[in-house]
């Protein structure tokens, strides 16, 4: 019994040295890798950003609530040429408020004819008692407003209305507020002129030629306003808004929008690292959502000024870009989301390795592992250009090098390998 132990412990140490025996031979075990021929290519890097389909020109018109329309002439998705008529707003109130700036306008002018003259203290009477109208007018419609404009403010924070018309009440408020200091000075100017009656008669024809040009400026203002209630096309184009309804009162601030639907930009706002490698004339093909065909453009405009998007929520600096449609089509709308590729380098018959092959460190920098003898050696490369897919090495390796791909954390400098068919 004890003599076949002792047989079978001296077989097994004989075995167990065998096998250190053969793997000694055979020596250190090797990493399986996947590897590629390094090789001649061709390279596009191409740079990714996102912004918005916009037309070359486009022609947008407010219309405040409260606006009375005659007529309509165009609906959304009608052609237009430069100087068509689309619509008439009713210019009544207007109209009115000319004819009484003319009338000012006469009396003012016929009050400078007498200036000088035995009848300057009723002129400056008549001008104090005018300016005290007025001031009770203004004070009138100062009040009527800023109580239309608390209403507003608790339909506006209920969601009655919307900011706009809250905002453009606001701003009337604000007008006639200058108005009412203007009216009061004006009174307190003609009491003193009054007052002062024969001390400078020269003073009252300076005072009514203030007025007569005073009145002038308002005449002007209001002509162009009554102009503007025709509103026509600044432009050759589409109405792609038409918020206007046939003899109907405008109930909430309304829009016409003329665009040129055959011209179209994509514009975006890219970050300064991103902006330094754009410039005009690179090519670009632009993607919209939806949209299933490619449009091809060019780079036509970079700003000259980074300034932060506050819209953005990030305080990074960002440039806008823009990038001119070579072709459009009737799909195409302003505002449309899209995304942008730019053709920033390109190089051709250059040695290439596939991106997966390159790692990055702070001694070596960019290297990759190249296959001399069964064994992995790491190879310091300098980079060029890249795209998703293949990096341009400028130095560091040779045609026809064999360099491992996607490399894992055991393999190091002088690691055995073989690779996988």
């Amino acid at each position: 019994m004890t003599k076949k132990k002792g047989l079978i412990t001296a077989g097994a140490i004989i075995g167990i040295a065998a096998l250190i025996y053969f793997f000694a031979l055979s020596g250190p075990s090797q990493i399986q890798v996947s590897s590629m021929e390094v090789m001649e290519g061709s390279i596009e890097q191409r740079l990714d950003i996102t912004g918005k389909i916009v037309s070359e020109d486009i022609q947008e018109v407010m219309i405040p609530s409260g606006t009375d329309v005659l007529q309509v002439m165009v609906q959304e998705g009608d052609k237009v040429n430069k100087g068509d008529l689309i619509a008439v707003l009713d210019p009544s109130e207007l109209q009115t408020r000319l004819s009484k700036l003319r009338i000012n306008l006469e009396q003012v002018e016929a009050d400078l004819r007498m200036a000088g003259s035995s009848a300057d203290r009723q002129i400056l009477q008549n001008n104090l008692q005018k300016a005290q109208e007025s001031l009770s007018t203004v004070q009138r419609d100062y009040e009527t407003t800023k109580e239309n404009l608390e209403d507003l403010k608790i339909l506006y924070e209920n969601g009655a209305i919307s900011q706009s018309e809250y905002e453009n009440q606001e701003n009337v408020l604000i007008g006639l507020e200058s108005s009412l200091k203007s009216a009061r000075l004006n009174v307190e100017d003609a009491r003193l002129r009054y007052s002062d009656f024969g001390t400078n008669l020269s003073s009252t024809a300076e005072s009514l030629e203030r007025q007569k040009e005073t009145l002038l400026l308002d005449i002007q203002q209001v002509e162009d306003q009554i102009e503007d209630t025709r509103i026509t096309a600044d432009l050759d184009g589409t109405v792609v808004a038409m918020d206007l309804v046939e003899n109907r009162t405008v109930g909430r601030e309304a829009e016409v929008v003329v665009q040129d639907t055959e011209k179209f930009q994509f514009e975006a706002l890219v970050t300064q690292e991103d902006a330094v490698n754009i410039q005009g004339g690179q090519a670009a093909a632009i993607l919209v959502a939806g949209i299933s065909n490619e449009y091809r453009g060019e780079v036509v405009e970079i700003g000259n000024k980074a300034e932060v998007d506050p819209s953005s929520g990030s305080s990074t600096p960002k440039v806008k870009v823009t990038i001119q449609l070579n072709e459009a089509d009737e799909r195409l709308v302003s505002g449309f989301d899209a995304d942008a590729e730019i053709i920033i380098g390109v190089v051709e018959n250059v040695m290439v390795v596939k991106n997966e092959a390159i790692r990055e460190d702070d001694q070596a920098g960019s290297y990759v592992f190249i296959i001399e003898d069964g064994v992995a050696v790491k190879t310091p490369i300098t980079r060029g250009i890249t795209d998703r897919y293949l990096t341009e090495v400028m130095e560091g390796l040779e045609m026809g090098d064999i360099v491992i791909l996607n490399p894992s954390q055991e393999l190091g400098d002088g690691s055995a390998v073989s690779t996988t068919e």
